[in-house]
């Protein structure tokens, strides 16, 4: 490296003439101050643009490597060393100028570097304390205001509190359980840039705009992912017949796979990326749905087989004729299941054990999913019905 030792200027101001350890100023005049305030903004853009004549100017690729690693880590240490010496200063109003001015002059060394050259880093290193304790502070307000925004859109939950919850519990893992590293940091600060520009989404959208970030930058938290896959076998449900749940399934699919992601980057390396693990489950779900159409067309062609061969014995059916239709056999489950006349394990259970067991005028067989679903969106002319049938039920009760 051609130019020398860069930093020296600023090394030699931290290191000797502001260490309360090597020289003693209680007092500075105002004019040294700003002399030195300048001093700093003139060798912030001198090392700048030292580093990048560096980076392009240098052939091998090992030697440009070493030597931004170099600047980084000298950086970070004079940044620590700086912050230290500030402590000692406190009350001292010229001089916290001074480092205030010195302590963002190499912040923004540090940040410049991390973000033009990051190739060139060791990104899972270790950092060190002090430099990981501030960014993880910064990075956590960051995440503040992002919570903030995100609930003022009900369309994102409860993705946002899962996101927002998860790297709170991650930044604030102690240094005996994790280690931060660079590649750590860099992440979560990446995820907040993409998220602070998403825009509010249709709440009818399966894959919200939340979610397109974070399946874009591969959040492969298990919690997220568990939300992210019952909410596509909620929209999947919503349809009685096998083939219209697996059309759903299979666009949902091509939906997915067309979202954009970005490479080379995970949340959590120790497990499974985000897309693998989705991936997995659409090729669990098509392959339970291939069995049951299957099955379905045997029972079909055996009927038809047998319908051949003459009338079959009349079957006792056990199932009860109900004259409700299906939406509102779901509202009165639903509403005898929450004033307890009706207890079970779950509400989906209840409708599991009783749902098979009944048949409407129009349909003899009923789905327990189907019927369920229909519980959640009632129409008000099913709820007037319903009411006016519990009138009549009430009426006939007192006239026993």
């Amino acid at each position: 490296m051609n130019e020398g030792y860069v930093l020296e200027w600023l090394d030699n101001l931290i290191t000797v003439a502001l260490n309360p350890g090597k020289a003693n100023i209680d007092f500075i005049q105002a004019d040294d101050v700003a002399n030195i305030q300048r001093h700093i903004i003139n060798e912030k853009n001198k090392i700048m643009i030292t580093i990048k004549l560096f980076v392009f100017s240098v052939q091998n690729e090992n030697n440009i490597r070493s030597g931004v690693k170099l600047y980084h880590s000298s950086l970070i240490d004079l940044l620590d060393q700086a912050v230290e010496n500030q402590i000692h200063y406190v009350g001292h109003p010229e001089l916290e100028q001074i480092f205030d001015e010195l302590i963002s002059c190499i912040d923004e060394l540090i940040l410049f570097i991390e973000n033009r050259f990051s190739f060139y880093l060791g990104t899972y290193e270790r950092l060190p304390a002090a430099y990981s304790s501030r960014n993880k502070n910064e990075l956590m307000e960051r995440i503040s205001d992002i919570s903030d925004y995100l609930n003022s859109y009900p369309g994102f939950q409860p993705a946002s509190d899962i996101l927002v919850h998860t790297l709170f519990n991650y930044l604030n893992l102690p240094t005996k359980k994790h280690s931060f590293t660079f590649q750590d940091i860099a992440y979560v600060r990446d995820l907040c840039c993409e998220i602070e520009r998403i825009e509010p989404t249709s709440e009818n959208e399966v894959f919200t705009a939340l979610d397109e970030q974070l399946i874009y930058m591969n959040f492969n938290n298990q919690a997220y992912i568990n939300n992210l896959t019952r909410r596509l076998a909620d929209d999947i449900n919503t349809y009685d017949r096998v083939i219209d749940r697996m059309e759903k399934l299979l666009f949902l699919l091509k939906s997915f796979q067309q979202l954009h992601r970005k490479p080379g980057v995970i949340f959590n390396p120790k497990l499974s990326d985000l897309h693998s693990t989705v991936n997995n489950w659409f090729k669990y779900e098509i392959s339970y749905l291939e069995k049951k159409m299957r099955l379905s067309v045997k029972s079909v062609q055996i009927t038809e087989t047998l319908s051949k061969q003459g009338p079959l014995p009349e079957k006792n059916n056990h199932k009860v004729m109900c004259s409700l239709s299906s939406d509102q056999f779901a509202l009165l489950i639903r509403a005898a299941a929450e004033v307890e006349i009706l207890t079970a394990k779950s509400l989906n259970y209840l409708f599991k054990i009783i749902v098979p067991h009944l048949s409407t005028p129009h349909r003899s067989d009923l789905s327990h999913d189907g019927v369920r679903n229909k519980a959640y969106v009632a129409e008000q002319r099913d709820k007037d019905i319903l009411i006016s049938i519990l009138e009549r039920i009430i009426k006939k009760i007192k006239e026993y």
